[in-house]
């Protein structure tokens, strides 16, 4: 035999590879993945109060918009001007107690509440407001009178006017 065939050795296979031999890249992705799931994980109340928050803001505009459409469809059909008024009224309080803070406009009455009302537009203030003596006379009293005076029955859908752009000026700012 030949010397130097005997110098031979057998072969060595290397190592076998580890099960998940990566590289020092996909260990940083996988780190990052993991970090990002962890902050999902501990964002989740936050996400899930804020959409609480958008459904309930968007159930809210929701139900001033149908019971505006409500107390219109309502005056058409019946042209009932002091069932109408009571409506408005009444629609008034219901939207300022459920936007608004109650300590704000829960215990308010007469030119207090005209105020109020009228406070709400900011600095967007029609030439027609609550406050004025048109409006604040049938706010105040021809609402809970027996009969609306038939001078002031005239005034009635300008009121729903003026309380449709208070509505839709309130879900625009404040809801």
């Amino acid at each position: 035999m030949n010397p130097s065939l005997q110098q031979l050795k057998d072969i060595h296979l290397p190592a076998p590879e580890a099960w998940w031999h990566l590289a020092w890249g996909w260990w940083l992705v996988c780190f990052l993945l993991m970090l990002c799931v962890l902050g999902i994980w501990l964002a989740m109340p936050r996400i899930k109060a804020y959409i609480r928050h958008y459904q309930e803001r968007k159930a809210i505009k929701r139900d001033i918009q149908g019971e505006l459409e409500n107390m219109r469809t309502m005056y058409e059909e019946n042209h009932d001007s002091l069932v109408l008024l009571r409506s408005i009224s009444i629609f008034l309080r219901r939207v300022s107690l459920t936007v608004f803070e109650r300590s704000e406009s829960a215990g308010l009455i007469e030119d207090a509440w005209l105020r109020f009302l009228d406070q709400q537009w900011g600095d967007d203030v029609p030439q027609e407001c609550f406050s004025d003596d048109i409006n604040a006379h049938l706010l105040k009293y021809d609402a809970y009178k027996g009969e609306i005076d038939k001078d002031m029955r005239i005034n009635i859908d300008n009121m729903l006017i003026l309380v449709e752009k208070w509505a839709n000026h309130v879900i625009k700012y404040h809801v």
